[in-house]
């Protein structure tokens, strides 16, 4: 079957499209640019307006040093060496601070990251390491 292209992305998938791009929203944000866009009666965006939202929604700047090293003291990562964060307690926050992450995702990103195959590796282990 010909497939025909249109020229234009439905809403529904704007967000893996930022993503595609190095933006990536929370699911709220997204939320929020797809309800700004439909709002306007659109249910597809061209490219033009595609690049519109990518450059009314991407971050400014990006993440500097500093702003890392600043993270990392507020997790605790700075406690004198051995592994940094106990992963029981990196797991715990992952869980329930910020926008929710649903355990299937999170396996998928331990996996991606560390290596472990499930969520209960990654809770048995004291110390989870980048790949």
């Amino acid at each position: 079957e010909e497939r025909h292209l249109t020229g234009r992305v439905p809403l529904s998938e704007i967000g893996n499209l930022l993503r595609a791009c190095g933006h990536y929203p929370t699911e709220r944000e997204v939320d929020d640019i797809v309800h700004e866009v439909a709002a306007g009666g659109a249910d597809s965006v061209d490219f033009d307006s595609f690049l519109r939202i990518y450059i009314n929604h991407r971050p400014a700047v990006g993440i500097s040093n500093a702003s890392i090293a600043a993270a990392f003291d507020a997790l605790g990562a700075n406690n004198g060496g051995g592994c940094p964060i106990p992963t029981s307690e990196l797991l715990r926050v992952l869980q329930s601070h910020g926008e929710a992450i649903a355990p299937d995702d999170l396996a998928q990103c331990l996996r991606a990251l560390c290596g472990v195959s499930s969520l209960d590796e990654a809770f048995n282990a004291d110390c989870l390491d980048a790949k």
